[in-house]
């Protein structure tokens, strides 16, 4: 398994600032971030170029976007959005 350099955009962690209130929600985008530095591609779904990121992953009711740099071994979080009910 390889694991890449994660990077939070400040956008990112307002969105889970004023998103999940919750302690116990919150840990749980936290272990999901975790797992998408372990392996973007596996943990995340490709948007295929509908969306300004590369990747989506689900959390309960919100998803993740990222960019995954392969060459540079990074996964950048650039959004927590909530997703419709």
């Amino acid at each position: 398994m390889s694991n890449y350099k994660l990077v939070r955009s400040k956008l990112f962690d307002h969105d889970v600032a004023s998103l999940v209130k919750d302690p116990v929600q919150r840990a749980r985008v936290l272990r999901r971030v975790e797992k998408l530095g372990a392996s973007p591609t596996h943990h995340g779904y490709h948007a295929g170029g509908l969306l300004r990121c590369n990747w989506v992953a689900g959390v309960g009711d919100w998803a993740i976007l990222y960019e995954v740099d392969e060459h540079g071994k990074t996964v950048r979080l650039l959004r927590l959005v909530e997703l419709p009910v």
